[in-house]
């Protein structure tokens, strides 16, 4: 019988995604227009209370989580007779047709690129307590703009401290994915099996083959508890070595010779060694692994096998109050000893007759920042733009990756000092340039720019720096967004007219990474909403500093990385670079942009990362920040 055109509570069914034994996925709509993904189990497999366990237990794990790269939850309730889990409606494909799409291996930065984020999306479940158990491509997805979606959490297993063992057999699952421990019936699973099936799930989306690609379960099955896997280098000359052996090392046989998380595993994958800050820097959430739901269901499921709680609507109710008596007095304690160090802070400004008030606010758009922000050169203002710089100190720093060949090589480079606008240049600063020197940017001149909307580039009639999407003129509350639709010629322009600069592209990723070639501007942790905006393919800009000093680099510069691309002076070329300040060739077809943007992933986060356009290319992607050898015009230390 058709479900096409009914309810399922507030949602109206559109069409059926996917049947088996147990139930269907529709996809559906809400009151709102947002479409949705809703399972729904046949009635007759409530009879099956393993199955109904099952399924209340993917709407708890799934309730627990909130990451990008993973499915996320809307509602759970009872329908009638069954019951549904809305999902998020993921527009795209899975990895496993992906992958049948290519008559050999994948392209390998595209490899590489869906690989990084399954890492994030696992290093996040993992260090929330969640092992997924059932890792394979069709539980991935990869939506129309590359965006990794992890789904089906129908049989992960919770535990409070991420490295807890669980046991279990392999009647839930996909044998070709299985780590070896899982056919044993004593076999002790912990994260480190879901690293084994990530090895297996990267073996096939680097090479296109799995490691054991048996048709025969025994076989496939023997294998895993007794073969070698076959170098991926075997299949696919591109496959840099250490992201082969990085994949051979997840496939150990034994749990204690493969790497200890997904972090660890990401940065191998990267060609480097996780450093002990950013081990030091996670944090495992150990909270109570609990469900609240009503009373009709928690009698019909009870307390789950993994040890998680099933509360009724009263007793979570008094559960949290007794949790959040105990979090005031924490609280409290916290509130005393904030204002015990502010009201320090202030005695000693007033003891040394500063003004702190002006470590706050400061002429221009980039200079609303606190002054705790990390610098370690000294700052200053001035310029005809009067916008914050920071110092960045001469000597050597580690430029390039051995990832891309564009990148390479990697190379130790001397700078002379130079100073570097703290943040992008804002429409409000830009808006004063034109005003000023009555400037026409190139776009406006050819009465279009360039607009990316996902991976999709397109020729908007209109779109300019007023208008970065051809529609909507910018207003006030965009003032402080970065300006875009800019192209190289009018990011010279600009800095040219504050009395500075285009940054060389040597300065721009010195003061990205730092002195010792730090993967990121803030250091060697994964990207998170914390760092930049990211992997939002139809989201908007952020205003400049919005991430303050979680974006920071080592010496202080903020938004390096998301958010915008930046125009570097470099004509773009490939190969060794001059020791001493190097600033590219004398001429070529495109110049260099640097940073990322916020419709890509982590990939293009990296300080390494570089791209290239003409001088006259404008979109709603690049942006402008400008640089100088010398301290401009009027500035003053800070």
């Amino acid at each position: 019988m058709t479900m096409i055109g009914e309810k399922i509570g507030e949602y109206i069914i559109i069409e059926i995604l996917g049947e088996g034994g147990f139930g269907v996925v529709y996809k559906a709509q809400s009151p709102n227009g947002k479409l949705a993904a809703i399972k729904v189990l046949h009635k007759e497999a409530l009879e099956n209370e393993k199955v109904v366990k099952k399924f209340f237990h993917e709407a708890m794990i799934l309730a627990r989580l909130d990451h990008p790269n993973i499915t996320k939850l809307f509602e759970f309730f009872p329908d009638h007779d069954a019951y549904a889990i809305v999902m998020e409606f993921i527009e795209g494909t899975t990895l496993k047709e992906l992958i049948g799409s290519y008559s050999g291996p994948m392209p390998f930065s595209k490899a590489m690129n869906i690989c990084q984020q399954v890492l994030a999306a696992f290093a996040y479940a993992h260090e929330n307590g969640i092992i997924h158990r059932d890792i394979k491509p069709g539980n991935i997805m990869i939506d129309k703009n590359g965006a990794v979606k992890i789904m089906d959490f129908g049989i992960a297993k919770f535990s409070s401290i991420v490295s807890s063992e669980t046991r279990t057999t392999w009647k839930w699952g996909a044998p070709h994915y299985m780590a070896p421990e899982r056919f044993h019936e004593d076999g002790v699973v912990d994260m480190r099996s879901d690293i084994y099936s990530l090895g297996v799930l990267f073996h096939e989306t680097f090479t296109g083959r799995k490691p054991f690609d048996s048709t025969d379960t025994i076989r496939v099955i023997f294998s895993h508890l007794n073969d070698l896997p076959r170098d991926p280098q075997e299949y696919s000359k591109s496959i840099p070595k250490y992201v082969s052996e990085a994949i051979l090392k997840a496939l150990e046989k034994e749990p204690n010779k493969r790497f200890n998380d997904c972090r660890e595993f990401y940065q191998a994958l990267e060609g480097k060694k996780e450093t002990k800050a950013a081990k030091k820097a996670r944090r495992i959430n150990q909270d109570d692994d609990t469900l609240i739901v009503d009373e009709d269901l928690a009698e019909k499921v009870g307390d789950l096998e993994d040890g998680a709680t099933v509360l009724v609507p009263e007793e979570a109710t008094r559960r949290a109050v007794r949790k959040a008596a105990g979090k005031s007095r924490h609280a409290l304690y916290r509130r005393i000893a904030i204002i015990v160090a502010v009201g320090a802070v202030l005695l000693v400004g007033l003891f040394f007759g500063r003004n702190l008030y002006e470590e706050y606010i400061f002429r221009g758009s980039g200079n609303m920042l606190p002054a705790s922000a990390s610098v370690k050169g000294k700052e200053v203002t001035g310029g005809v733009d009067g916008r914050r710089m920071v110092q960045i100190p001469g000597g050597e720093f580690t430029m390039g990756s051995d990832r891309y060949s564009s990148e390479k090589p990697v190379q130790r480079l001397g700078l002379a000092p130079y100073y570097v606008d703290k943040l992008p240049v804002a429409n409000e600063d830009f808006a004063r340039f034109v005003k000023a020197a009555g400037y026409v940017t190139d776009a406006e001149k050819a009465g279009f720019g360039m607009v990316r909307e996902g991976r999709r580039w397109d020729r908007v009639e209109g779109a300019s720096w007023k208008k970065p999407m051809g529609q909507k003129e910018i207003g006030q509350a965009d003032n402080r967004q970065p300006v875009v639709q800019v192209s190289y010629n009018d990011a010279l322009a600009y800095c040219r007219w504050a009395g500075k600069d285009l940054p060389t592209e040597a300065q721009w990723e010195k003061a990205a990474r730092g002195p010792d070639g730090n993967s990121y501007p803030w250091g060697e942790a994964l990207p998170d909403k914390k760092h930049a905006n990211f992997l939002s393919p139809q989201g908007a800009l952020a205003p400049v500093g919005e991430y303050g000093g979680g974006s920071a680099s080592v010496y202080g510069v903020f938004d390096m990385a998301g958010n915008i691309y930046q125009w570097c002076k470099d004509w773009y070329a490939t190969g060794q670079r001059a020791f001493q300040d190097p600033s590219g060739p004398a001429d070529g077809q495109k110049r260099v942009v640097k940073g990322g943007s916020f419709p890509e992933g982590p990939e293009s986060l990296r300080a390494a990362n570089r791209d290239r356009y003409p001088p006259d290319f404008s979109s709603n992607l690049m942006g402008i920040r400008c640089a100088c050898t010398e301290v401009p015009k009027g500035a003053g230390t800070n």
